[in-house]
């Protein structure tokens, strides 16, 4: 895309949200299709983590095999597809972004690697 990948009508996605902002956060997933968004995961919000938790540097694996989606953190499961998932293609976008009143931060995305299911 030439603009915000969040402009686009279909999408998938998993960020990090602020919990207040600079402090602690928790995951979220969410997906739009045809324009209609809908929150997929959540960490429970707002009935359980509230105040979200501490976040570091995170090992994250987003794996698409057998027409399922998964998402691991740090070697375990946080999130998996119950349905399935026939996209005919997809398209990995990293960004950051925050308010304008909040402080500059860094965010770094390291050791990225995008293969197709049953390559090396």
């Amino acid at each position: 895309t030439d603009g915000n990948p969040a402009d686009e009508k279909d999408w998938w996605k998993l960020e990090y949200v602020g919990v207040p902002p600079g402090k602690n956060a928790r995951a979220w997933v969410s997906a739009r299709s045809k324009g209609g968004e809908r929150v997929l995961y959540d960490e429970g919000w707002p009935t359980k983590q509230r105040t979200g938790r501490k976040i570091g540097k995170q090992a994250v694996t987003i794996r698409w095999q057998h027409d399922r989606l998964t998402i691991v953190e740090n070697e375990k499961t946080l999130w998996e597809t119950d349905w399935s998932v026939t996209w005919p293609n997809a398209y990995l976008y990293l960004q950051m972004s925050s308010h304008s009143n909040y402080p500059a931060r860094e965010v770094f995305f390291d050791g990225v690697v995008v293969r197709r299911p049953g390559a090396p």
